[in-house]
């Protein structure tokens, strides 16, 4: 019984969402009134919604005030499989856990520098996805981050990132080119699992820590 509640929360986690405060443009924020921020989240359940390109502004103009968007929230466009495209300001700061979970027609994604947090699950099961360049403020790649981006081919991985967790790009089949950071310590348990065409890595001196079938089934 243990375990079995154990897996239903996991299952559930994707799907915790927070109710948004006002839209504009097409884009749902929650607002927070005492640092003047707001954060892009979860609208609505209608399948059109966040569909083609989607830019987030760098401020939004609401209720005669200025607030800057500093974060992703989580599940913010979960399971979008419409939206083919979005643009990041770089004054975003935090991507929430499976922000961008089953979004399949991302086809490229580019993190910003100003982005220091990224969520489990950011980009799980994004088929579509075939590069990422991460920025210079990212120091984790998250569990199960890119999970089964099975078009994955390219990715680009910013100077701060000191480790990369459990699954980060397990089922990853197309990955055949990462630039690993050169002060990475660690890297998790199947991260890189089935990575099929993988065939070479360079991994600097400052790797410490490597975990059990982190390269297993890559070539």
């Amino acid at each position: 019984m243990k375990k079995q509640l154990i897996f239903l929360v996991i299952m559930l986690l994707p799907i915790v969402v927070k109710a948004y405060n006002t839209q504009i443009d097409g884009i749902y924020y929650t607002i927070n009134k005492s640092t003047l921020t707001a954060s892009v989240t979860y609208g609505s359940s209608s399948y059109g919604s966040y569909s083609g390109n989607v830019i987030i502004p760098t401020s939004i103009y609401y209720q005669g005030k200025n607030y800057n968007v500093t974060d992703i929230d989580n599940s913010a466009f979960l399971n979008r499989s419409r939206l083919t495209s979005i643009t990041i300001p770089n004054c975003v700061t935090t991507i929430g856990n499976a922000a961008f979970y089953g979004c399949t027609g991302l086809t490229s994604f580019t993190i910003p520098d100003s982005v220091t947090s990224i969520g489990h699950d950011a980009f799980f099961n994004c088929r579509g996805l075939t590069s990422v360049s991460i920025g210079n403020g990212l120091k984790e790649i998250s569990y199960r981050m890119f999970y089964g981006c099975e078009a994955l081919s390219i990715v680009t991985i910013g100077n701060s990132v000191t480790s990369i967790h459990n699954e980060a790009f397990c089922g990853c089949n197309a990955l055949s080119t990462i630039t690993i950071p050169q002060k990475l310590e660690s890297i998790g348990e199947y991260a890189f699992f089935r990575c099929y065409v993988l065939t070479s890595i360079d991994l600097p001196e400052s790797v410490t820590s490597i975990g059990s079938s982190a390269f297993r089934q890559c070539i």
